[in-house]
């Protein structure tokens, strides 16, 4: 968008005059506008002005709408195709979590978990029609005047990662600094939503990870803070257990609105982990894993996925169940063999993704070998070459598992 067409207070644009801007963000400016024909109609107008968001929202034959007043902002109007794309939504009074967070800093632990509470109340309405939010941050979580949270832009949070991922796949291959504005969105997501091959509501519950991080401690997870209680010690270990299974940091993991409300209420640990399993179990038992010593084994990806040279829809439920008996046995060092496979959705890189950040967050290693061109190539696109570990052969990926010892 150039100098000479950027929205200015009184343009008018569709049947809304501009009149005082409230916001600048990644994608798009925020404006107060005004009905031109209906007198005191007031309505928040997202103007968008970044060309890959626009392309990428001219793509979707249509957004959801989802009514629940108490909890999401009504849409009042909606136009992707004209010069100026833009969203009308209703005017909410109130104050953002992140307005919140610069007055006080950062919150306590009982204010904190509250928050977390109205929060998933919220985004359970959304979770139930089968929509995740995709972009939560503290900009979108309003506060409105009855103490209920709003959590705004939900209609656009698949565009929105979409337009993200592109941006991180590009500038990591090109190995230069991301824009700030699309960095600081990036600290909300996992790594799987920012390459977007995560679209589900699991995305949700990592973002509301971070944002408890945030809150109890005034600032992000860091190498030398990875959970809240390194960065301020005197937190309840509640905190930490409740940040580590939303972000799935351990075996045990959130996996939708409600296992995280009922540990918010009663102190409870999330109850999705391995299948009859609190503790690690032996090695399973298996065709497709040859066991290289007690806690190490190469596997084979096409064994795994019912004999075929591919993962999609039709056998990733059998990958994904195997890959959960795996992680939660004493493996932890473990080579993928990827021979004859020569197609895997976006959905079973995701699933490999997370296995992988799993894996490591226990101490253990993954690597992956035999790797067709064409998987080669779709991981290639999605910049995961320096994310995940890939070699060529088995020897190497033999003597990397070996290299680390027990």
């Amino acid at each position: 968008m150039t100098q000479e067409n950027k929205p200015k207070a009184d343009m008018q644009l569709g049947h809304y005059t501009l009149t005082v801007k409230l916001a600048e963000g990644i994608t798009s400016e925020t404006w107060l506008a005004e009905h031109c024909y209906l007198e005191s109609k007031e309505v928040c107008l997202k103007i968008f002005s970044d060309e890959r968001f626009i392309r990428v929202l001219q793509q979707q034959k249509f957004l959801r709408v989802v009514k629940a007043p108490l909890h999401l902002p009504h849409i009042e109007d909606y136009d992707p195709t004209g010069q100026m794309p833009y969203l009308a939504q209703e005017v909410v009074p109130g104050k953002s979590l992140r307005q919140l967070l610069r007055e006080k800093k950062r919150l306590s632990p009982d204010t904190a978990f509250d928050f977390m509470r109205k929060i998933l109340i919220s985004l359970k309405v959304l979770h139930d029609q089968n929509i995740a939010h995709l972009d939560l941050r503290p900009e979108h979580l309003l506060i409105d005047s009855n103490g209920h949270v709003r959590l705004l832009d939900y209609i656009l949070g698949q565009v929105m990662t979409l337009t993200v991922s592109d941006y991180y796949r590009e500038f990591a291959t090109k190995n230069i600094p991301l824009p700030k504005p699309v960095m600081r969105s990036l600290l909300y997501k996992s790594k799987q939503h920012r390459i977007g091959t995560d679209l589900s509501s699991r995305s949700d519950i990592f973002s509301l990870g971070i944002i408890l991080f945030e809150m109890v401690t005034g600032t992000y997870p860091t190498k030398k803070a990875e959970i809240p209680s390194q960065e301020i010690p005197s937190l309840p270990s509640k905190v930490d257990r409740i940040y580590n299974a939303c972000c799935g940091k351990g075996d045990e993991f959130f996996s939708n609105c409600d296992e995280l409300l009922d540990a918010l209420q009663q102190d409870a640990l999330p109850t999705t982990s391995a299948p009859n399993a609190p503790a690690a179990q032996q090695a399973p038992v298996m065709p497709g894993i040859t066991i290289l010593r007690e806690n190490a084994a190469i596997i084979s990806v096409t064994t795994l996925a019912n004999g075929k040279n591919y993962v999609d829809g039709k056998n990733i439920g059998t990958l994904s169940k195997n890959l959960d008996e795996i992680r939660t046995s004493k493996l932890c060092c473990l080579a993928f063999d990827f021979t004859n496979i020569e197609y895997v959705n976006s959905s079973t890189i995701g699933f490999f993704v997370n296995f992988n950040d799993q894996i490591h967050s226990k101490g253990g290693a993954v690597v992956f070998f035999n790797v067709q061109n064409q998987v080669m190539t779709i991981l290639s696109a999605l910049g995961l070459e320096q994310v995940l570990r890939i070699v060529p052969t088995e020897q190497e990926a033999k003597a990397y598992l070996l290299s680390l010892g027990n």
